[in-house]
């Protein structure tokens, strides 16, 4: 009798200990995920744009055509802009165009018609990163939802 007694010991024992460990599976999860959207709204990155003369902060992914982003040393370009003002911009572009070097950008510069994006020294391409310098730009192109890009088309580009 007694040995059936430490059977039912032994398996509420296992059960307690397997209930226990699914518990704190369940917590430690639960805080993993906590911490990854902490750490996403960090890293989301941060738009500064002119918009109605006042300068704002905006998530980049409520940035719009129209919009004038304000670059600055260090930002990612939000999204694909012609530059109208600079002092000493330079942008890295080595993602979208392999080049090591980042890239002098000019504001008042006029370019050929169907010119490759590497030789448009006067466009801002989203998710490079200014490494130089500081300008604005108004934004000309936006991926959409199922992030192809939308047209591009400025007679003044």
């Amino acid at each position: 009798m007694q040995k059936e007694h430490g059977e039912y010991i032994d398996s509420i024992i296992i059960i307690a200990i397997v209930v226990f460990n699914a518990c704190m599976g369940l917590i430690q999860e639960t805080r993993a995920e906590k911490a990854l959207e902490a750490l996403t709204k960090l890293s989301a990155p941060i738009a500064k744009v002119k918009r109605e003369g006042k300068i704002k902060e905006v998530p980049s992914s409520d940035v719009v055509p129209g919009d004038i982003v304000l670059l600055e040393t260090g930002n990612f370009v939000p999204a694909d802009s012609r530059i109208i003002e600079e002092s000493s911009l330079s942008i890295e572009e080595s993602a979208l165009t392999g080049e090591s070097a980042p890239v002098k950008k000019e504001a008042t510069c006029t370019l050929e018609k169907n010119i490759m994006p590497a030789d448009m020294i006067n466009m801002a391409f989203a998710t490079t990163t200014v490494s130089a310098g500081h300008g604005e730009a108004v934004v000309c192109d936006i991926r959409n939802e199922n992030k192809s890009r939308t047209n591009c088309k400025f007679d003044f580009i």
